[in-house]
């Protein structure tokens, strides 16, 4: 009799398993949103060139205004933001140093970015801020922004002679 009990607890119990088990199921909603790779490239003049530099005794800033310097273009998704990034650039005279036995020295170069939206040309100029985000403007089925590059260099009045040479950086993303 126990064995008879106990066969049909297993079998209760097996049974009770299988009728016991619910299906339960949740829904997630999924989205995505395609957008253009960004670019960036050099519409117009692709240096900043401060020609020769004569040392007279005193210190002296000079400066190229952005209406005067590098042109970039970022293109990218028609009314996407961006932001705009960059840092002052160092000049190093190391190389020239190294060709004329000369004294290395180094010079910093402070941006100033306007960017002009849509338009190529430099109309309505507005100052671009480093962290800032800004409208690529709609151009057909492209987003355009215009930047443009200036800056200024410090000299000061007993800075080493040579030919100084750096990079300016600018980081742009969505």
């Amino acid at each position: 009799m126990n064995k008879f009990i106990f066969i049909f607890c297993v079998i209760t119990s097996c049974c009770s398993i299988t009728f016991s088990q619910s299906v339960v199921n949740s829904t997630t909603p999924i989205h995505a949103t395609i957008v253009q790779g960004l670019s960036i490239s050099h519409a117009q003049k692709t240096s900043l060139e401060y020609g020769e530099i004569v040392l007279s005794g005193q210190a002296v800033t000079a400066s190229i205004e952005p209406s005067h310097g590098a042109v970039l273009l970022v293109a990218g998704s028609p009314d996407k933001n961006v932001t705009v990034t960059y840092s002052p650039a160092i000049l190093s005279n190391e190389s020239w140093a190294k060709q004329n036995s000369g004294r290395k020295s180094s010079i910093v170069f402070t941006p100033n970015l306007e960017n002009t939206g849509k338009n190529d040309l430099y109309l309505n100029p507005s100052k671009i801020v480093s962290g800032n985000s800004y409208k690529l403007e709609k151009v057909k089925n492209d987003g355009r922004l215009y930047l443009w590059v200036g800056g200024s260099i410090y000299v000061d009045k007993t800075q080493a002679d040579g030919d100084y040479e750096g990079t300016f950086t600018v980081n742009v993303t969505y």
